[in-house]
């Protein structure tokens, strides 16, 4: 799945980040520990969301739109492919934008021992 930055700004604040550990929530959630807070990550209709804090409890707050999948001609994707949750399971089509694409794409550093994404 091709990423692409939506806000330069969000995503310059969450690129880079060293990632102690990640435990997937749900098909499309993350939670993720950083050394210096919690960072919760979502994928909603292809579009990547991040939250950042301090406090667990906090990290949803002030969910920012980082980036989203693009089509070979680098337009954002709106297809009912992502817009259906992606629990449903049964739909042979169905198009996943992985965890490990968005570590790649953020520029994210954590062990791959770390990540609990079964």
């Amino acid at each position: 799945m091709k990423l692409a930055i939506l806000n330069d700004e969000m995503y310059d604040a969450f690129s880079g980040l060293e990632l102690m550990t990640v435990c997937k929530m749900d098909d499309n959630e993350w939670e993720c520990e950083t050394k210096d807070g919690f960072l919760f990550v979502r994928v909603t209709a292809a579009v990547l969301s991040c939250g950042f804090s301090e406090r667990h409890d906090d990290r949803k707050d002030e969910m920012c739109i980082v980036g989203g999948a693009v089509d070979k001609k680098d337009k954002l994707i709106v297809a009912p492919k992502y817009t259906v949750p992606y629990a449903q399971k049964d739909m042979p089509d169905k198009l996943i934008i992985t965890f490990n694409e968005i570590v790649d794409f953020m520029d994210w550093q954590i062990d791959n021992y770390n990540i609990w994404d079964g």
